[in-house]
């Protein structure tokens, strides 16, 4: 209900994405605001113009603006965006937090703590399987797979690019 509420009271009146955005700088100017932008490697696939279009309004309102602006990105193509030396939001950024896998110490440790019946071989696969992503890890222990033998079904279950091919069993 006070979503519903609110979204009435501040609809932006903007048919594109980098309207809203532009219509949040003017608002923000008046009111402190954090505007998170989630894959921000995708922006383009959406909107074409949006990350030339961000770095325009960026630029034009950035002196009178309370906004938080975040952008997270993966790295690779996103970072490009961000970081290219030909890209429109090159030297805009004023803080970066880099977030890491879990080193194998680091899932060795988990692994020990909280399932200490594990094997010494449960560690490979696990790291394998997940790449040390926290998400990935918390996902397969919270649901008891911590050997590979316990993880090969819920891995091949997950819908993503390793197992969107496969064949779903019953």
């Amino acid at each position: 209900m006070l979503r519903h509420w609110a979204w009435k009271i501040f609809r932006p009146p903007a048919a594109t994405i980098a309207g809203t955005i532009e219509f949040l700088l003017k608002q923000s100017a008046k009111t402190p605001m954090t505007m998170v932008l989630d894959e921000f490697q995708n922006a383009e696939t959406v909107e074409p113009a949006l990350v030339t279009d961000l770095a325009v309004l960026w630029d034009k309102y950035r002196k009178d603006t309370q906004l938080l602006l975040v952008l997270t990105v993966s790295d690779g193509a996103g970072r490009s965006m961000t970081d290219g030396r030909f890209s429109p939001l090159c030297a805009r950024a004023c803080g970066e937090l880099t977030l890491r896998p879990f080193s194998t110490g680091v899932i060795k440790t988990i692994l020990t703590e909280h399932y200490p019946t594990r094997k010494p071989d449960d560690l490979l696969p696990l790291f394998a399987v997940t790449g040390g992503i926290p998400q990935y890890i918390k996902v397969l222990t919270e649901a008891g797979c911590t050997s590979a033998r316990q993880m090969i079904r819920p891995v091949a279950q997950l819908p993503g690019p390793i197992s969107s091919g496969m064949p779903k069993r019953s």
